[in-house]
């Protein structure tokens, strides 16, 4: 996947300001949904072969 992982505020601000209007907002939060239960399920890299891991995940977690 090569998406740059995602933090609460951006997975959660759409959906409190409004519902989807169309099949293709419908669709959208669909795939935004899917993207957030992906970087969930994926294994964490480890320690020893990224020392950047702390900087990459700090203030990005994810709820669904």
């Amino acid at each position: 996947m090569h998406n740059v992982p995602v933090n609460q505020v951006d997975l959660t601000r759409r959906s409190r300001t409004e519902e989807p209007r169309n099949t293709d907002e419908e669709a959208e939060e669909l795939i935004r949904f899917i993207n957030a239960i992906l970087l969930v399920s994926s294994p964490q890299v480890e320690a020893k072969e990224s020392r950047y891991r702390s900087r990459i995940y700090r203030g990005n977690a994810i709820t669904v």
